[in-house]
């Protein structure tokens, strides 16, 4: 080589918009280069300063298929520089190949694709065939398939791709697929009592998990909210107020969305007095121990018993299920009078 100049100055890589440049020093060290390029037949020029360990370099931001004449100058303190040119020409963006659907259901679908060389990602959009329900959304380089969820059922959708070259968009796919007609979602429910509710839905195969949400009809309430797993087709609301009229609405929940069962609206019961235990007696004496029994009050789920030590003033309490009109006392002091109380209970009532 001539002195003052570098060697074996090539292209080591192109891309649509970036060329990788390599080269080897002189046999006089430089104290730095000058790199400058230009489109082919065209001015002004761009340039940049590297250091005098560089051996590499990267020029950004190029057209594609552009032809680029490129100039590397070393820089020497006491002799002069001979400037080293190449020509090299940028890919051109390059297209999906290959993108294809898999696994159509109601609510999702799986696209597939080949890998396009020195793509900096995807960029993916899909909306129904009148253009309603649109989505965007930009993935990573690795990737080579992505589901779409939260889909209409029986409906046309439209999905396009390209890659990403950095900020420049490549040559876009296209396919057009119709997702399965499916099963509609409602909700079913059972009145429980006047503050409780059961709801009951059919559970979807391709489901990750439910979400149900609840509030009064009328007036400023906060939505209630539960997330249920996808093994989940049964809920039961507690709590609620009687004689209210509530909006319920499930959720179901895909991959990349959810989808909304229509609203239903469901009144409770109105809240019934509670009776009084009547008939309270001694069915049994035998010891230290005695057995109760009461005849049942309707509407009751459970019964509170509270027995009073009269001598002492001490109380015990037990809960026992609304089935049950008879309990055995054990563990009584013989000689001490002791006053039994029972009293029905409905939802804390």
């Amino acid at each position: 080589s001539r002195a003052g100049s570098v060697l074996d100055f090539r292209v080591v890589e192109t891309g649509p918009t970036f060329l990788r440049l390599a080269w080897q020093p002189g046999p006089e060290p430089p104290q730095g280069y000058s790199l400058s390029y230009a489109v082919q037949g065209a001015a002004p020029r761009e340039e940049k300063s590297l250091g005098a360990s560089a051996q590499s370099a990267t020029l950004s931001n190029l057209r594609p298929d552009t032809e680029y004449v490129v100039t590397l100058r070393p820089r020497y303190a006491q002799q002069p520089a001979v400037p080293t040119t190449l020509t090299a020409r940028t890919r051109h963006l390059a297209g999906l190949q290959h993108l294809v659907v898999h696994n159509v259901s109601a609510q999702s679908m799986l696209l597939a694709w080949q890998p396009v060389s020195g793509a900096t990602g995807y960029r993916l959009s899909w909306a129904t065939l009148t253009g309603q329900d649109r989505h965007r959304v930009d993935l990573e380089a690795g990737r080579t398939s992505h589901t779409l969820g939260g889909l209409q059922p029986n409906t046309d959708y439209v999905v396009t791709m390209a890659p990403l070259f950095g900020q420049l968009e490549g040559p876009t796919a296209t396919v057009r697929q119709r997702t399965g007609a499916g099963v509609e979602q409602t909700l079913r429910t059972n009145i429980l009592g006047p503050t409780s509710i059961q709801v009951l839905w059919t559970g979807t195969r391709d489901a990750r998990g439910y979400r149900l949400e609840w509030k009064r009809a009328t007036g400023p309430e906060t939505p209630r909210t539960v997330s249920l797993p996808s093994s989940t087709t049964t809920y039961q609301l507690t709590g609620l107020q009687p004689g209210t009229e509530y909006r319920i609405t499930l959720y179901t929940l895909y991959d990349g969305g959810e989808v909304a069962t229509p609203v239903t609206t469901f009144q409770t019961g109105m809240e019934m007095p509670l009776g009084a235990v009547s008939d309270l007696r001694l069915v049994e004496e035998s010891g230290r121990r005695v057995r109760l029994g009461w005849t049942g009050v309707p509407g009751a789920s459970e019964y509170k018993v509270v027995v009073r030590n009269n001598q002492d003033g001490t109380e015990r309490t037990r809960r026992i299920p609304g089935s049950q009109t008879g309990l055995e006392l054990g563990d009584l002091r013989e000689g001490i009078t002791y006053l039994v109380r029972v009293s029905a209970l409905a939802g804390g009532r």
